[in-house]
């Protein structure tokens, strides 16, 4: 996930339809497929992430702080939940 976050610049939603479609797909629509399977998948994801989830209680163990991401002066992405 942290190659394909690089790869779209820090794209969350872009990474993730990669990361379920795979890169040629997401290249070849310009952005998310239009495959349901890819788009529900994005969608749930993100809504998880955002704490949406239907009224249902996902747990992702106790690091419950969003993500951070930071660029270097060089480049590098920084992944991380913590300050």
């Amino acid at each position: 996930m942290k190659q394909l976050l690089e790869s779209y610049g820090g794209d969350v939603r872009l990474s993730l339809a990669a990361y379920n479609a795979g890169a040629g797909a997401v290249a070849r629509s310009a952005g998310v497929p239009r495959y349901a399977e890819t788009r529900n998948y994005v969608r749930r994801i993100t809504e998880l992430y955002a704490g949406g989830n239907g009224g249902a209680r996902v747990s992702f163990g106790s690091a419950r702080e969003p993500v951070r991401m930071k660029r270097d002066a060089r480049g590098v992405l920084y992944i991380s939940n913590t300050e």
